[in-house]
C-alpha cells in the first residue's frame, strides 16, 4: 500500500535478488492498483556493486528491468556505480564522464527500460525519467561544501530528498534540487 518502497544495500544483502524475484512472481502481480492510476515507486540503491561479481550485477539489473513491469523502478547511483552499471550493460560512457552524468543516466535508463535512473556526485546530480509524454532528463548543480563535517551518508540523504520530491509530484529538476539540498544540508 505504500506509494514508495526503498531497497538499499543490494551489495551486502545476498538474498536481495531472491526478494526481487518473489516480488515479480508472487507479490506485485497480486497488489491492488492505486485508485488514481499512479504506480508504486520502487527506489533501489545497489550500494557499491564492485564488491559483487559482474554476473551478479548483470542478474540484478535484469531483475530490476522485470520489476519495472509492476512498479516504477528508480535506480539511484553515484558516479562510480553508474560507470560499473554502464560497463555491465554495454552502455557507452562519454569522454569525461564526470561532466556527462545526464548522458550516463539517460543511457542506463534506456538500456534497462526502467522508470528512472538518477546519478549523483559531490557537485551535481542528473536523472532521466520515463514520463507520460516521453523520456525527460535533467541536470542540477548542487551546493558544494569544501570542508564537510561528515560526508558518509551524503548519498543516502540525496536519495531521500530526491524521493521526497517524487512523492510531492515535483518536476524532475525540482526533485534533483531537493536531493542536492538535502545532501548539502547534511554535509
Amino acid at each position: 500500500r505504500s506509494r514508495l518502497v526503498g531497497m538499499a544495500n543490494w551489495t551486502m544483502l545476498g538474498g536481495m535478488s531472491r526478494i526481487w524475484r518473489d516480488l515479480i512472481d508472487n507479490i506485485l502481480p497480486n497488489t491492488t492498483p492505486f485508485p488514481n492510476g499512479q504506480r508504486q515507486l520502487l527506489f533501489v540503491d545497489l550500494s557499491d556493486p564492485q564488491k559483487r561479481t559482474r554476473d551478479d550485477l548483470a542478474e540484478a539489473l535484469a531483475l530490476l528491468g522485470k520489476l519495472n513491469r509492476w512498479a516504477d523502478v528508480i535506480l539511484g547511483l553515484n558516479l562510480n556505480e553508474s560507470l560499473q552499471v554502464a560497463e555491465v550493460l554495454g552502455v557507452g560512457v562519454p569522454v569525461e564522464p564526470a561532466l556527462r552524468i545526464e548522458t550516463i543516466a539517460t543511457n542506463i535508463r534506456a538500456a534497462m527500460k526502467i522508470h528512472c535512473t538518477v546519478v549523483h556526485r559531490r557537485r551535481v546530480a542528473a536523472a532521466a525519467l520515463q514520463g507520460a509524454g516521453g523520456v525527460e532528463s535533467a541536470y542540477f548543480p548542487g551546493p558544494f561544501i569544501n570542508r564537510p563535517k561528515l560526508s558518509t551518508g551524503a548519498g543516502d540523504n540525496f536519495n531521500a530528498g530526491f524521493c521526497m520530491g517524487l512523492l510531492a509530484d515535483l518536476t524532475l529538476n525540482q526533485c534533483l534540487c531537493a536531493g542536492t539540498a538535502t545532501s548539502g544540508y547534511y554535509v
